[in-house]
């Protein structure tokens, strides 16, 4: 997962990941950096429109509470940038 400087997944809901996940409604940056602060890290929903970053890959992407969402889309972080 991380040879190539990034880590990715695909397929994950944390609402129908029992019992690893029963708690969560949706991975935060905060967990994500559990698995590494320094590597960026890339989820996306098993859906496909959602995705979850750790910090790292907010830091490199650029994306601050001061980001706007792009057009047709949205940047929901208040989550993910409560504790950075």
């Amino acid at each position: 997962m991380f040879g190539f400087g990034f880590g990715f997944g695909f397929g994950v809901d944390p609402t129908r990941t029992t019992p690893f996940m029963a708690e969560m409604a949706e991975l935060t940056a905060d967990d994500l950096d559990k698995v590494s602060k320094d590597v960026p890290i890339f989820i996306v929903n098993q859906s496909g429109p959602i995705g979850y970053v750790n910090h790292r890959a907010l830091e490199i992407a650029g994306v601050t509470d001061k980001t706007p969402n792009p057009p047709g889309g949205g940047i929901y972080m208040s989550r993910m940038l409560q504790s950075n």
